[in-house]
């Protein structure tokens, strides 16, 4: 993530990187683990990959995050989270890792 996207989230302008696995997708509303670094999006696409998906997600700054998971329903997918709906995104602030430019 760019440095005025990570200063908006972290509040220190360092570009950092998450790996896709550590982001939790969240329903708008609902409760962010405490601690958490979380930001609002719109889900872009979903690839469905046998045991898990990979979801991408267009955050507030436009900024676009992958987000993996495993599937959870039975055929296949998480059938609640399709394009165009809004998500939140959290993730552990010691699961960032700041880039060196």
């Amino acid at each position: 993530m760019a440095a005025d996207a990570a200063r908006a989230l972290t509040g220190r302008a360092e570009p950092f990187a998450i790996r896709p696995e550590l982001i939790e997708l969240l329903e708008p509303g609902a409760a962010v683990p405490n601690g958490a670094v979380h930001c609002t999006g719109t889900v872009l696409d979903v690839l469905y990959h046998g045991a898990s998906s990979r979801w991408r997600i267009r955050v507030d700054d436009g900024t676009t995050l992958a987000v993996a998971q495993a599937d959870v329903a039975a055929d296949g997918g998480d059938s609640t989270l399709a394009p165009g709906m809004p998500v939140q995104l959290a993730w552990r602030p010691e699961h960032a890792v700041t880039l060196q430019g």
